[in-house]
């Protein structure tokens, strides 16, 4: 997740983020949405870093929906994105 302090666990370091056209034969689980501050004392972040920051949370919160796969619903905005949660790899 590049340069971010949020720590993957095993089972979120194999949710993959893909675009839509990728879940073709997948199953919805759900919808994740994720945040992580855009600003610290007034200063905007580099949005690389909570790009990586957000994404990494989702894919978290991804685990627990029994999801392997999200697609983003659009760009980070103000430091939050929503992501829609498939379950696409067999196990």
């Amino acid at each position: 997740a590049g340069c971010t302090w949020i720590e993957l666990t095993p089972e979120a370091e194999k949710v993959r983020i893909v675009p839509q056209d990728r879940v073709s034969d997948c199953t919805l689980r759900g919808t994740v949405n994720a945040a992580t501050k855009a600003e610290v004392i007034g200063l905007t972040r580099n949005i690389r870093v909570v790009t990586d920051e957000v994404d990494a949370l989702a894919r978290l919160a991804a685990v627990d929906l029994h999801a392997d796969t999200l697609v983003p619903l659009g760009p980070v905005d103000r430091g939050a994105r929503s992501y829609r949660a498939y379950r696409c790899l067999a196990r």
